[in-house]
């Protein structure tokens, strides 16, 4: 199994990561709008299912993916997509991470997925929300925050107790925000 996963947000990378909890034995393949790929390029020829999360392909990409056999799991908020049997799970409400939270843990509420994911979507999704820029912020300064990143596990287990705390990665966002904002009086 592979999960190609938009590398460059952080939504992206929780999206993902959620996959790995679910499926360690996935490869993951980061991809960006900047440097495309060829999804055929990367694929074993053992695997059935392909995961595309926060991210879109070409769909004649998709099509030929679908044609040779593969089952395309696809998780975007930003397109929704019924077509020559790719078919996306999206809503343009939510960001990736809820979306593949709710595809991944449909016995579980949302509210009551893991608080990391409700502020990645609140921050991606725009939504004024000083505690998830905080979080954005803070995370990116504990962790490069790639997948097979230890924070992850951390975060998402439902019994969070790792160091650093989401108390810890919010607070350390907040002194970030600060001293960005006391810096630029003097810019």
């Amino acid at each position: 199994m592979e999960c190609f996963y938009n590398v460059k947000t952080l939504d992206g990378r929780c999206s993902a990561a959620l996959i790995r909890l679910k499926y360690p034995d996935t490869t993951f393949i980061g991809v960006d709008y900047i440097n495309k790929i060829q999804i055929l390029n990367f694929l074993h020829p053992a695997s059935k299912i392909i995961w595309i999360v926060d991210y879109s392909f070409p769909l004649a990409d998709m099509k030929s993916a679908v044609n040779q056999g593969y089952a395309l799991k696809w998780i975007h908020h930003c397109h929704k997509y019924d077509y020559f049997g790719i078919k996306s799970i999206d809503n343009i409400e939510s960001s990736s991470s809820v979306l593949t939270w709710q595809y991944l843990n449909p016995e579980i509420k949302v509210e009551n997925m893991p608080e990391v994911i409700k502020l990645i979507d609140n921050y991606t999704m725009g939504k004024e929300n000083k505690k998830a820029e905080a979080f954005q912020y803070g995370i990116n300064f504990f962790s490069k925050t790639m997948p097979s990143d230890v924070i992850w596990r951390d975060m998402l287990q439902a019994d969070h107790c790792g160091i650093p705390s989401l108390v810890d990665v919010i607070r350390q966002g907040y002194s970030i925000m600060n001293q960005i904002k006391y810096d630029s009086l003097f810019t």
